[in-house]
């Protein structure tokens, strides 16, 4: 279940027969598989007695006390947080959901279950990319309501389709650097993350690059560290991911020679919303104004 939910969940969409086509097809796969992981903690209860996934355990319970207090003292919709708003659905069911398959996956990590979710990550990360091959060039056998053009992939959002291609890369780098990997395999992992990479630049959103470059900066770190032990490559090379860490915050603040390459407007946009959520925090610091329901109050406490 921990291995197929992850690609289930990704490539879920019903278009055509609902209004929202994404989000609530994939909360539905996501309950389905909790469900049965939820069915497995509760009957095999050896996790408790490890004093890591107990102390685990104690922090996701505080998490979700937390969430209780504003769904309780909030005043905001019961039935908004619980299912949370439209073409977003993150409230509290979802949560609940992701901490069953968190504490699922924690009590049965094992090298074998990674090789495996890798894997999946990156069969679900070829789908998406041949698919939205098909958006890009005007082929795409399904309708969707896509007037202003974007690829999107499954996940009706770019944003969400490159964050998620991201993440696909960063595997696939993983298995590049790997001995074990067949060097047939990587030519086709190679091939797979140049395509990849073509997409999330075509998705015109930022966060597939920057998840894919941190990731892949980390994994040459490591890969450096591991070959060369030496105090020399390992402050040179944290020198170089500092110097370029500041570059691209620069970058994004419309500052430096990356400006042009960094900035989106939708960074400024997002400046405003962090300063309305800092206000409504400020406001209502105990309860806060209810789960998913930060849209409802932006008018009021935006600049």
């Amino acid at each position: 279940m921990l291995i197929l939910l992850g690609p289930l969940v990704s490539v879920a969409a019903l278009p055509g027969l609902m209004i929202d086509t994404t989000n609530l097809i994939k909360l539905f796969f996501l309950g389905i598989f909790a469900s049965g992981l939820a069915v497995y903690l509760f009957t095999n209860k050896s996790w408790l007695r490890d004093k890591n996934l107990k102390l685990i355990f104690i922090f996701m319970s505080i998490f979700f006390t937390a969430m209780l207090i504003p769904l309780l003292f909030s005043g905001s919709p019961i039935e908004l947080q619980i299912y949370g708003s439209y073409g977003r659905n993150t409230g509290l069911l979802t949560y609940f959901l992701l901490i069953l398959v968190f504490l699922a996956a924690m009590t049965n990590s094992t090298e074998k279950l990674m090789k495996r979710v890798a894997m999946g990550i990156i069969y679900t990360g070829a789908f998406e990319t041949t698919y939205t091959f098909l958006q890009y060039f005007k082929i795409d056998p399904v309708t969707w309501n896509n007037v202003d053009g974007w690829l999107f992939g499954t996940f009706i959002n770019p944003n969400f389709l490159s964050a998620f291609l991201g993440i696909s890369c960063v595997v696939i780098f993983a298995h590049l650097f790997d001995v074990q990997t067949k060097t047939s395999t990587k030519s086709l992992f190679f091939i797979q993350l140049l395509a990849t990479l073509f997409i999330i630049i075509k998705s015109q959103s930022v966060q597939g690059l920057a998840i894919t470059l941190v990731g892949a900066t980390v994994l040459i770190f490591l890969w450096l560290q591991k070959k060369f032990k030496s105090t020399v490559i390992y402050f040179g090379y944290l020198g170089t991911i500092i110097i370029g860490s500041l570059v691209s915050i620069f970058g994004f603040l419309q500052k430096g020679p990356f400006k042009q390459l960094l900035y989106q407007e939708s960074i400024s946009f997002r400046g405003d919303y962090w300063q309305a959520g800092w206000q409504m925090f400020v406001k209502h610091p105990m309860t806060g104004v209810g789960l998913d329901s930060y849209g409802n109050w932006y008018l009021q406490y935006r600049s």
